[in-house]
C-alpha cells in the first residue's frame, strides 16, 4: 500500500536497536536507554511516543499523571523541551479504564480533576509533534479551551491527524473552530452531542485531508447528513453511520455522491467476458490493456489495497511512515471503500442497492435489516432478504458483515430491536415454511472475501438453519482446496499470487427469550395441554421416566394418536462437534460470539 522505498532507505541497513525494541517491555526499554547515546535516542523516542501507556504501568498511575502535567509545563528547560518533541500520542482510554478498577479508586478521586476534557485539551498545546489524540471516556467539562496555542499553533496545524471524541458530550461545532484540526485525517464524533443545525457543521471549514469520518449513534435522519459527507469530491473513503435512523433515501444519496467509478476487472480480449482467473488470483495479467480513467482527468488509476480505518491500525501505519507521500493510498480520492451502515431503518431494497457497489467497497457492514413481520404487526423482525444473486463479477469486498439469511436463506425475526432475543416457536415456523436449499452467498463465488460475519443466528434450530451453516463450512473447505490447487499451478516467482480465500468466519448468536418453551411447540398445538404439561413437569416422582410418560399420554389423549417428535438442535454444540470430527477440515478461524 505504501510507496516504494527511496534509494537511501533501500541501501541503508536496518537499525539494530529498532529490531530489538519490538521484544522489550517498558522497563527493558528504560534499561536500554543506558546502553549508549545512540540507543538512548532511539529507545527514548519509543518510550515517550505514548507517555500515558508508560504511566498506566506504574503503581500509582494517577499520581504519575500529575507529575507528567508538571513536566510538560516546564518548557523553559531544554531537556524537558526535547522530551516533549518526542510525544506523538495521547491515549486516555487505558487510564479511564484504570479509574474504574477498585484498586485505583482512592488515588483516582485524589487526582480526579485531571481526567477531564478541558485539562487534556489544555495540555496538548504544549506538545508540538502531537499527531493522535484519544479523549474517549473522559469526563466532559466546560468551557473547552482552544487547541490553538500561540507558541505551537503552526506545529499543530501540520501534524495532528487523528482526533477521537467518542461518547463525549461536547458540541461538534467546537471541533470546526479549532485550526489545529483543519488538517485532520481521522475524526471520530460518535455518540457526541448533535445540534439542531448539524447539516451545516462543516460548511465553514473544508477539512481537505479528512478521509475517515465516524458519526455513530447521533440519531441522524436522512435530512441530517452533514454536507462534508456529500460534498467531499470522493475524498472520504471510510464512513461509519451505525446506530442511526437512516432509511433508503440516505443510501441513494450516498450512492450518487460518495462512490467513485468501479474498479475494472480483467477481461478476455477475444470474448470480452470476465475471466475466471480474476476470481482466483490477486492480480492476474489482463489480456488487453485496460486504462482506468480517474474522475478528475485522463490518468491511469491503479487499484488501492485494503486501507486501515480503525484507530489502532491507522495509528500504527502512520507511525511506520516518517513522511506520508501524497500518492499514498491513505490520501487517494477513491470514494467510499469502507461503509458501516448497520442498525438503521434500512429496507431490503436498500441492501440490494448497496450490494451493487461491491466493485467499490472493500468493507461493508450491513448487519441486520428491519423488515415488518408477517405474523404480527406489533414487533419488528430483524433480517435481510434472501439474495439469489449475491455474487457480482469483479467484487472487491474483503470484509462483510451481514444477516445470516444471506447464507441460510431463512429470515428469523427478533422479538424487538432492543432486546435482541428470539422465540423458538417463530424459528420453528420460518424453518418449516422454508423451501429453498441453495446457498445465496458461497465462498467459491467470492474468493476475495477473507472475513465474513453472520449476525442474529438463533442458538437453537429444528434443522434447516443448522444444516445450511454446516454446508457452508463444507463449501469453505472446497474453496480452500481449489485455491491450494491454483497455488501449486502458479509456483513460479513471477506468477500471479492466488487469493487467500475466506480466513475468518464469525458467527454472532442471539439468545432465546427467557421463559419461553425450550422444548418447542407441542405436536398437539393445544395451548391447554401445553400449559398442563408445563405445570406438571416439576411434580415429584419416584419413577425415572415419569415426565416423559406423562407427555406421551397427554398427547395421545388430545389427538388420539402418537405425535411425531421434533428434534431441537443446539447450533453451537453441533458446530463444535462438526469441526472436531470433520475429516476434511476447513483451516480458517471460526469465531462464535454472543452466547
Amino acid at each position: 500500500m505504501s510507496s516504494l522505498p527511496t534509494y537511501r532507505e533501500a541501501t541503508n541497513p536496518p537499525e539494530i536497536a529498532l529490531l530489538v525494541a519490538e521484544y522489550l517491555d517498558n522497563n527493558s526499554l528504560l534499561a536500554a536507554t543506558r546502553v549508549c547515546r545512540r540507543w538512548h535516542r532511539i529507545m527514548n523516542a519509543l518510550i515517550w511516543g505514548s507517555p500515558i501507556n508508560l504511566i498506566c504501568q506504574r503503581r500509582r498511575p494517577f499520581h504519575n499523571l500529575h507529575l507528567f502535567t508538571m513536566k510538560i509545563r516546564a518548557t523553559h528547560e531544554s531537556r524537558t523541551s526535547t522530551t516533549l518533541f518526542l510525544v506523538t500520542t495521547l491515549d486516555f482510554r487505558v487510564l479511564v479504564a484504570l479509574a474504574q478498577h477498585p484498586v485505583h479508586h482512592r488515588q483516582y478521586h485524589q487526582e480526579e480533576v485531571l481526567l477531564t476534557t478541558a485539562w487534556a485539551i489544555k495540555h496538548t498545546t504544549y506538545l508540538p509533534n502531537l499527531r493522535f489524540i484519544f479523549l474517549d471516556g473522559l469526563r466532559t467539562s466546560h468551557p473547552l479551551p482552544s487547541l490553538n496555542h500561540e507558541y505551537h499553533q503552526s506545529s499543530h496545524s501540520s501534524q495532528l491527524v487523528l482526533f477521537s471524541a467518542f461518547a463525549l458530550r461536547i458540541n461538534p461545532f467546537w471541533i470546526t473552530t479549532q485550526e489545529a484540526l483543519h488538517n485532520i485525517m481521522f475524526l471520530d464524533m460518535s455518540y457526541t452531542h448533535r445540534p439542531s443545525n448539524f447539516t451545516q457543521l462543516f460548511s465553514r471549514v473544508s477539512f481537505p485531508n479528512l478521509r475517515i469520518l465516524k458519526l455513530r449513534g447521533l440519531q441522524l435522519t436522512d435530512s441530517m447528513l452533514p454536507n462534508i459527507v456529500l460534498e467531499t469530491g470522493l475524498k472520504l473513503w471510510s464512513l461509519d453511520l451505525r446506530d442511526n435512523l437512516l432509511t433508503g433515501k440516505a443510501i441513494e444519496l450516498l450512492t450518487r455522491n460518495c462512490f467513485g467509478p468501479p474498479v475494472k476487472i480483467p477481461i478476455n480480449g477475444r470474448t470480452n467476458v470476465h475471466s475466471k482467473e480474476g476470481d482466483i488470483f490477486a492480480a492476474p495479467p489482463a489480456y488487453e490493456r485496460e486504462v482506468v480513467v480517474d474522475h478528475q482527468g485522463q490518468v491511469e488509476r491503479p487499484p488501492v489495497g485494503f486501507r486501515p480505518d480503525d484507530e489502532q491500525t491507522f495509528r500504527k501505519y502512520l507511525e511506520n511512515i516518517s513522511d506520508l507521500d501524497e500518492k499514498d493510498d491513505l490520501l487517494r480520492a477513491t470514494g467510499l471503500t469502507h461503509l458501516y451502515i448497520s442498525a438503521n431503518k434500512l429496507s431490503i431494497a436498500s441492501l440490494d442497492l448497496l450490494l451493487r457497489y461491491t466493485n467499490n467497497l472493500h468493507l461493508l457492514n450491513i448487519g441486520s435489516i428491519r423488515v415488518p413481520s408477517s405474523t404480527s404487526s406489533t414487533y419488528l423482525g430483524t433480517a435481510s432478504s434472501p439474495l439469489p444473486h449475491f455474487h457480482i463479477a469483479g467484487s472487491v469486498t474483503q470484509v462483510l458483515r451481514v444477516h445470516h439469511s444471506a447464507v441460510t436463506g431463512i429470515v428469523t425475526p427478533l422479538l424487538s430491536w432492543s432486546s435482541r432475543t428470539y422465540r423458538l416457536s417463530q424459528v420453528r415456523e420460518v424453518e418449516r415454511t422454508s423451501r429453498r436449499e441453495d446457498v445465496f452467498l458461497t465462498p467459491r463465488d467470492n474468493n476475495r472475501l477473507r472475513q465474513l460475519t453472520l449476525t442474529d443466528i438463533p442458538t437453537k434450530s429444528y434443522g434447516p438453519i443448522l444444516h445450511r451453516l454446516l454446508n457452508f463450512l463444507v463449501f469453505c473447505e472446497a474453496q480452500q482446496r481449489e485455491l491450494q490447487k491454483a497455488a501449486l499451478s502458479a509456483a513460479h516467482r513471477r506468477a500471479p499470487k492466488p487469493l487467500p480465500g475466506l480466513q475468518v468466519l464469525r458467527l454472532e448468536f442471539v439468545a432465546e427469550e427467557s421463559g419461553s418453551n425450550r422444548g418447542g411447540v407441542s405436536a398437539s398445538e393445544d395451548l391447554d395441554a401445553d400449559a398442563f404439561l408445563q405445570e406438571s413437569s416439576g411434580d415429584f416422582s419416584f419413577f425415572k421416566d415419569e415426565n416423559v410418560t406423562k407427555a406421551e399420554n397427554l398427547q395421545k389423549n388430545v389427538k388420539g394418536k402418537q405425535p411425531v417428535q421434533e428434534v431441537v438442535y443446539d447450533v453451537v454444540e453441533e458446530l463444535r462437534a462438526f469441526r472436531k470430527n470433520s475429516f476434511l477440515r476447513w483451516k480458517g478461524k471460526l469465531e462464535i460470539v454472543g452466547i
